[in-house]
Protein backbone atom coordinates (compact mmCIF):
# COMPACT_ATOMS: atom_id res chain seq x y z
CA UNK A 1 0.00 0.00 0.00
CA UNK A 2 1.26 3.33 -0.90
CA UNK A 3 1.94 6.01 1.77
CA UNK A 4 0.10 8.93 1.41
CA UNK A 5 2.21 12.01 0.53
CA UNK A 6 2.52 15.28 2.47
CA UNK A 7 3.45 14.06 5.77
CA UNK A 8 7.06 12.71 6.77
CA UNK A 9 7.51 8.77 7.37
CA UNK A 10 6.29 7.78 11.55
CA UNK A 11 4.21 10.92 11.69
CA UNK A 12 0.52 10.61 12.58
CA UNK A 13 -2.00 13.21 12.51
CA UNK A 14 -2.98 14.41 15.93
CA UNK A 15 -6.51 12.72 17.16
CA UNK A 16 -8.19 16.65 17.21
CA UNK A 17 -7.60 17.22 13.27
CA UNK A 18 -8.47 13.70 12.47
CA UNK A 19 -11.68 14.04 14.47
CA UNK A 20 -12.96 17.25 13.52
CA UNK A 21 -12.47 16.76 9.72
CA UNK A 22 -15.69 14.65 9.87
CA UNK A 23 -17.40 17.45 11.60
CA UNK A 24 -19.62 20.27 9.97
CA UNK A 25 -19.86 22.91 12.40
CA UNK A 26 -22.30 25.56 12.62
CA UNK A 27 -22.63 28.15 15.29
CA UNK A 28 -22.03 27.63 18.43
CA UNK A 29 -25.64 26.59 19.23
CA UNK A 30 -26.08 25.21 16.25
CA UNK A 31 -26.03 21.36 15.73
CA UNK A 32 -22.29 20.29 14.41
CA UNK A 33 -23.00 17.14 12.02
CA UNK A 34 -21.04 13.99 12.14
CA UNK A 35 -20.17 13.35 8.34
CA UNK A 36 -17.83 10.03 9.10
CA UNK A 37 -19.13 6.34 9.61
CA UNK A 38 -22.29 5.79 11.77
CA UNK A 39 -23.45 2.87 13.67
CA UNK A 40 -27.23 1.03 12.72
CA UNK A 41 -28.38 3.17 15.23
CA UNK A 42 -27.55 5.98 13.55
CA UNK A 43 -24.40 7.67 16.37
CA UNK A 44 -21.70 8.73 14.29
CA UNK A 45 -18.13 5.76 14.98
CA UNK A 46 -14.75 7.20 14.93
CA UNK A 47 -11.72 5.17 15.00
CA UNK A 48 -9.16 6.42 18.26
CA UNK A 49 -6.43 4.88 16.72
CA UNK A 50 -7.08 1.58 18.88
CA UNK A 51 -10.41 1.03 18.89
CA UNK A 52 -13.92 2.53 17.43
CA UNK A 53 -15.80 4.64 19.42
CA UNK A 54 -18.64 6.52 19.95
CA UNK A 55 -17.86 9.81 17.81
CA UNK A 56 -19.95 11.77 20.82
CA UNK A 57 -17.56 10.31 23.10
CA UNK A 58 -14.46 11.56 21.40
CA UNK A 59 -15.89 15.34 21.52
CA UNK A 60 -16.54 15.33 25.14
CA UNK A 61 -12.76 14.15 25.61
CA UNK A 62 -11.40 16.88 23.14
CA UNK A 63 -13.23 19.66 25.08
CA UNK A 64 -13.29 18.10 28.39
CA UNK A 65 -9.92 16.69 28.14
CA UNK A 66 -11.17 13.67 29.97
CA UNK A 67 -12.68 10.57 29.06
CA UNK A 68 -16.72 9.56 29.69
CA UNK A 69 -16.43 8.37 33.11
CA UNK A 70 -17.30 5.09 34.14
CA UNK A 71 -20.80 4.71 35.04
CA UNK A 72 -22.21 7.77 32.85
CA UNK A 73 -23.83 8.01 29.31
CA UNK A 74 -22.90 11.22 27.51
CA UNK A 75 -26.14 12.77 26.11
CA UNK A 76 -27.51 15.22 23.72
CA UNK A 77 -29.56 18.03 25.41
CA UNK A 78 -33.13 17.46 24.63
CA UNK A 79 -33.33 20.69 22.18
CA UNK A 80 -31.05 19.04 19.81
CA UNK A 81 -31.77 14.91 20.24
CA UNK A 82 -29.22 15.02 16.81
CA UNK A 83 -27.59 11.77 17.00
CA UNK A 84 -24.97 12.75 14.77
CA UNK A 85 -24.31 16.20 16.38
CA UNK A 86 -20.70 16.88 17.95
CA UNK A 87 -20.94 20.35 19.07
CA UNK A 88 -19.73 19.41 22.64
CA UNK A 89 -21.98 22.58 24.37
CA UNK A 90 -24.86 20.08 23.07
CA UNK A 91 -23.55 17.27 25.40
CA UNK A 92 -23.96 16.53 28.97
CA UNK A 93 -23.35 13.50 31.30
CA UNK A 94 -26.46 11.19 32.90
CA UNK A 95 -25.16 8.70 36.01
CA UNK A 96 -26.36 5.38 34.49
CA UNK A 97 -28.80 3.98 36.60
CA UNK A 98 -29.54 0.38 37.76
CA UNK A 99 -31.85 -1.86 36.96
CA UNK A 100 -34.49 -1.64 39.78
CA UNK A 101 -34.50 2.58 38.58
CA UNK A 102 -32.51 3.91 41.04
CA UNK A 103 -29.09 6.21 40.59
CA UNK A 104 -25.81 3.99 41.18
CA UNK A 105 -23.83 5.31 43.84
Amino acid sequence: MARRPGRPRGTTVPIADRFWRFVTKGRVNECWLWEGSTSGDGHGRFWNGKQTVPAHHVAWLLKHKQKVPKGYYCRHVARCGEKTCMNPVHLYLVKIRSTKGKVKK
